[in-house]
């Protein structure tokens, strides 16, 4: 199934909308500059990311005036599987990806109807990991909790605010065990990344990404737009996350732990020490990613952070509620018991050939 070819379609049926390639034309990549709301996963370098490794048509649907430059748009990735089948996914991987508008509110119930042509002149389902304009055809998907911690210049300031005084004598201790954090950006700092990732993974009774894709991330990197965090004693490392960057905001993607290093509180010190060097480089906010609302445990350990909880809803367009996405869910929960039980190569080999089907 292949999407129409990157045209604007102005044939005189409403809304009228322009498909554009983010990778090489210029004015996508102009606009996230420009937009307040945007966010890494708008980037054109993320979306390449994703598309080189799954293999995903991308592609963005935008309004733009009589001049050409867009006005509103909203990334999208044709995500194609015989398992989990067909739709177009706003972003896959990405926590929160909300469509992008300048001026006039109007423009997002616009842009909320032309997605909704869109998706109906191909006959998929249609999703956007932000809010679209309900008034405009568009439901209520999964709902999750994000948690943003405001930072100001001087770091002792946000450490004032932390919730639990908890926090810092964790991140003290784990300094007294001989703990350590540093911020790198090199592969063997992604690829030792991985090997715990891996770990924590399996532990959770989840597939793990390929190790591909996370050795990619040198890419954002080289682009200043992230790193990895890594604490550890010199010999072992305990706890480790990747950050990604970009006008002024740090997001946590993704976390990993030694399960038998966790009394030596090595996530209070990484988590402290990033706010640190965020307060110290003039960053805005830290964005700790989404958060499943049954998970209280995750989120009472952001929230000591000072970080405000605030819904993130996905939106929907289809024409039945329920299709195949939601039996992949069931299916991908139904395997936890048996990937908290496969070795550790196996589940980096079911990653390498699963993970692109199961897009969240």
């Amino acid at each position: 199934m292949a999407m129409p070819a990157l045209r604007p379609c102005y044939d005189g049926r409403a809304p009228a909308y322009e498909l554009l390639d983010p990778s090489s034309d210029a004015r996508w990549a102009d606009f996230v500059n420009g937009a307040s709301e945007a966010s890494i996963f708008h980037h054109p370098s993320w979306i390449d990311l994703l598309r080189e490794q799954y293999g995903y048509r991308a592609f963005v649907c935008c309004l733009t005036d009589e001049g050409g430059q867009i006005r509103a748009g909203q990334p999208l990735m044709l995500v194609q599987s015989v398992l989990t089948g067909n739709r177009i996914i706003g972003l896959p991987f990405s926590d929160a990806c909300q469509p992008l508008v300048v001026g006039a509110d109007e423009a997002r119930s616009e842009l909320t109807r032309a997605l909704d042509r869109l998706r109906r002149e191909h006959d998929l389902p249609l999703e956007v990991h932000g809010m679209l304009d309900q008034s405009a055809g568009a439901q209520r998907g999964a709902r999750y909790i994000q948690h943003r911690l405001r930072l100001a210049p001087d770091p002792d300031a946000v450490f004032r605010r932390f919730s639990n005084s908890a926090v810092l004598r964790g991140a003290r201790r784990a300094v007294r065990l001989g703990l350590r954090c540093e911020l790198r950006t090199d592969c063997a700092a992604l690829d030792t990344f991985y090997r715990l990732h891996l770990a924590t993974r399996r532990r959770h009774g989840m597939v793990v990404q390929p190790r591909s894709f996370i050795l990619r991330l040198a890419r954002l990197f080289d682009e200043g737009l992230g790193f990895v965090a890594l604490v550890g004693d010199g010999s072992r490392t305990a706890a480790a996350a990747v950050f990604l960057q970009f006008r002024g905001g740090l997001t946590y993607k993704y976390g990993a732990s030694d399960i038998t290093l966790l009394s030596k509180r090595p996530n209070n010190l990484l988590f402290t020490e990033v706010i640190r060097w965020a307060c110290e480089q003039g960053l805005h906010s830290v964005d700790f990613g989404r958060t499943d609302p049954e998970h209280r445990g995750l989120r009472f350990f952001k929230a000591c952070f000072g970080a405000e909880e605030q819904d993130l809803v996905y939106s929907r367009l289809a024409d039945r509620h329920n299709d195949r996405r939601t039996a992949s869910h069931q299916l991908s929960a139904n395997a936890r018991p048996l990937m908290r039980r496969l070795p550790l190569v196996a589940n980096r080999a079911i990653g390498e050939l699963m993970y692109r089907h199961y897009p969240s």
